[in-house]
């Protein structure tokens, strides 16, 4: 869930398909770009929720040691990012795995070999190289 490189390529890859300056779709392994964007978008997003909402919660105990203004930026982070989280949530979530297509896996674990191979190409040739090998070697792996 790290970002790389192949993040980036893969984005910029992605935004000049959707400018029809590329006629393919970047291959995408295990976890795509936006995945990764929305899983760290996520993650830091609790984080300022988390530490805003302690510092409205306690401001006594944090303008002991931080400026005063500190209670009205963290109202005002706390507000915003809720709203952010939400809509971020609304929007790019709902559509990507609900509208853009049935994605069930949350509760089954599995994904179809059609979806696989659509959406994940790069990680459905790595699995069915790998049992490829395990079928060459007599189901041992190497």
């Amino acid at each position: 869930m790290l970002p790389t490189g192949k993040d980036v390529q893969d984005a910029w890859h992605m935004l000049l398909y959707l400018l029809y300056v590329k006629k393919d779709k970047p291959k995408f392994g295990k976890y795509n770009f936006e995945q990764k964007v929305t899983y760290w978008f996520i993650f830091v997003a609790i984080g300022i929720l988390g530490m805003s909402g302690l510092i409205i919660w306690f401001p006594e105990f944090f303008t002991r040691f931080l400026p005063g203004g500190i209670v009205p930026a963290a109202k005002l982070a706390h507000s915003t990012e809720a709203v952010t989280l939400g809509i971020f949530i609304i929007i790019w979530h709902i559509y990507h795995v609900h509208l853009e297509r049935l994605n069930l896996s949350i509760f089954t674990g599995t994904l179809n070999e059609e979806d696989m191979t659509h959406y994940h190409q790069l990680e459905y040739q790595r699995l069915i190289g790998k049992s490829r090998q395990r079928s060459d070697t007599g189901g041992k792996q190497e």
